[in-house]
C-alpha cells in the first residue's frame, strides 16, 4: 500500500477517524517524548531520585515524577510557542472537504483548532481527560476529541499510571470510531500509553485501518494489529509532506485563504448581518468592505503574476507553465510583458 491508495480509500469512505500524536506537532516546534525525557533528566533531576535509571529513560514513568504544576512549567511554555504547520492546516483541509467525523488527538496542544479556524472551519472539540463520554452516539458528527487533555484543560494526563488509569474511559469513543469507520494513524506510535491496546483489541477488520509511520517499517509492537486482515501499514510518512499530499489527492489543496486571501475574507464576512446604520445615517461600512474584498478577490484571480502562478502551481504539486523565452523580443516587448 502507499498514499495513492491511501487517498483512494478517503475518497470512497463515508466515515473516516484520523489518530494524531506527539509526531504531528513536532515540525510546530512541540518535542517528541524522548527530547522532553532528556529536558526532564536535565532540569528536574531533583524529582527523579526514586527512579532506577532505566525508569529515568521512560516517558511515563520520568513524568509520573513530576508534580502536576511542575508538569505544566515545562509543557506549558512549549505550546505556547508552538506554530501551526503545515500538515495540520492540511489536515483541516481534509476535514473540511472529506468525510471526516472524528479526530482523535493524544495531543495537548490546539494546533489543529488553529488551522481549522484559519481556513473557516470552527468544530465541537471534547476534553475527555475531564469528561469521557460512554454514549458515543450523541457526540457531533465532526469534532476534536483530546484524548490525554489539552493545553488549558482542567486535567492533562502524562503519567503511565494517569494513562493507564484512563484507558477504560477511552474504550467506547476508540471502540466505536475502528469498528465503524476508516481509521488513519498517523504521528502516533502507539508505546508512550495504554491507549493503543485498546484500539488493537477492538479493531474488528470491519473497516480499514491504515497506519502512517514515520519509520519505513512498522515497529515490533504494531505486528499483533497489522497481522489483521484490513490492517495496514504505510512507512516513510512524514507528517506535513504525507498530510499535504493527502489533501491534495483528496482535492482539498490548496485551501482558499492561500489561493485567495481577498475571496476568503469575503466569503467569512457573508454571513454578518446587516451593519446597523441609525436612521439612515452614517456609512454602511460592511457594504463597502464586502464591495472591496470583491473587487481584490477578482485582481487577486486575473493579474497573479506569472513567479506568483509558478509558486502556487508549486505549491499545488502542479507542474508550472514553462517560462516564455524572451532573448528575441525587442527591448519595448520585454517592458510589456514585464
Amino acid at each position: 500500500m502507499n498514499l495513492d491508495d491511501v487517498i483512494g480509500h478517503i475518497r470512497a469512505a463515508d466515515d473516516i477517524t484520523f489518530v494524531i500524536g506527539a509526531g504531528a506537532s513536532k515540525s510546530a516546534g512541540i518535542p517528541m517524548a524522548a527530547e522532553l525525557v532528556k529536558t526532564i533528566n536535565k532540569d528536574y533531576a531533583h524529582c527523579l531520585g526514586l527512579l532506577t535509571e532505566t525508569e529515568r529513560q521512560d516517558y511515563g514513568k520520568a513524568m509520573g515524577a513530576l508534580s502536576p504544576g511542575n508538569r505544566k512549567s515545562l509543557i506549558q511554555p512549549l505550546l505556547d510557542k508552538s506554530k501551526i504547520n503545515w500538515g495540520h492546516i492540511a489536515l483541516a483541509s481534509v476535514v473540511k472537504g472529506a468525510e471526516v467525523r472524528r479526530v482523535l488527538s493524544f495531543n495537548f496542544d490546539f494546533l489543529l483548532e488553529r488551522a481549522a479556524a484559519l481556513l473557516g472551519e470552527h468544530l465541537p472539540v471534547y476534553d475527555f481527560a475531564v469528561s469521557p463520554a460512554r454514549d458515543v452516539h450523541g457526540l457531533a458528527d465532526k469534532a476534536i476529541f483530546h484524548l490525554h487533555g489539552q493545553s488549558y484543560g482542567l486535567r492533562l494526563l502524562n503519567s503511565e499510571k494517569e494513562t493507564e488509569s484512563h484507558t477504560k474511559a477511552l474504550r467506547p469513543l476508540i471502540t466505536d470510531s475502528v469498528t465503524k469507520h476508516l481509521t488513519i494513524v498517523i504521528g502516533y506510535s502507539g508505546v508512550a500509553d495504554s491507549a493503543f491496546q485498546v484500539m488493537e483489541d477492538a479493531f474488528n477488520s470491519n473497516h480499514n485501518l491504515i497506519w502512517l509511520g514515520y519509520s519505513k517499517e512498522p515497529a515490533p509492537h504494531l505486528q499483533p494489529l497489522l497481522a489483521k486482515d484490513f490492517a495496514d501499514y504505510v512507512g516513510g510518512c512524514d507528517f506535513d509532506l504525507a498530510m499535504i499530499e493527502i489533501a491534495r489527492g483528496v482535492g482539498c489543496w490548496l485551501p482558499e485563504i492561500l489561493e485567495n486571501p481577498p475571496q476568503h475574507v469575503h466569503d467569512q464576512i457573508a454571513g454578518l448581518p446587516k451593519y446597523p446604520v441609525q436612521d439612515d445615517k452614517g456609512v454602511d461600512t460592511l457594504t463597502t468592505i464586502r464591495d472591496r474584498l470583491g473587487q481584490a478577490a477578482t485582481v487577486w484571480a486575473d493579474e497573479t503574476s506569472s513567479e506568483g502562478r509558478a509558486a502556487e502551481a508549486f505549491m499545488a504539486g502542479e507542474e508550472p507553465e514553462p517560462a516564455e523565452d524572451t532573448a528575441n523580443l525587442s527591448a519595448d516587448e520585454r517592458k510589456i510583458r514585464a
